[in-house]
């Protein structure tokens, strides 16, 4: 079993859990604010296996690191909301954009993977 799309379906969930929580607030702001950090740890594992892969195109690998981007900034963006309780709409913007990056990510992952199953059908309808 392949462990990127097993992270990925996670991070994913895990970002949209991480935007109910962030609606929620209150008492689950220090959960939210764990799993902000935790986020940040799978951005960088993330560009780190799109950098070190053979099989990764120019296109993910990109994808990986406005990923990354959007994720430290949305920390700083975060940071600034507990201190100082201004740009709040900024924080909740970036969350939406990092979820369509995911997303436009498992895309682009799964769009490189249907051509091998093509090709396997094509081979497997050749051999009868």
């Amino acid at each position: 079993m392949k462990i990127v799309p097993v992270l990925g379906a996670s991070v994913l969930l895990g970002l949209i859990v991480q935007i109910i929580i962030g609606f929620i607030g209150g008492i689950y702001s220090s959960l939210h604010t764990f799993l902000g950090f935790a986020g940040i740890a799978f951005a960088v594992l993330f560009v780190v296996i799109a950098l070190r892969s053979k099989k990764a195109t120019k296109t993910s690998r990109i994808t990986m690191l406005v990923f990354l981007a959007l994720v430290l900034s949305q920390t700083y963006l975060g940071f600034t909301v507990l201190t100082t309780n201004t740009l709040r709409t900024s924080h909740l913007y970036t969350a939406f954009t990092i979820l369509i990056v995911a997303i436009a990510a498992a895309g682009i992952t799964a769009r490189r993977r249907q051509p091998a199953t093509q090709n396997m059908r094509t081979e497997s309808s050749n051999n009868n």
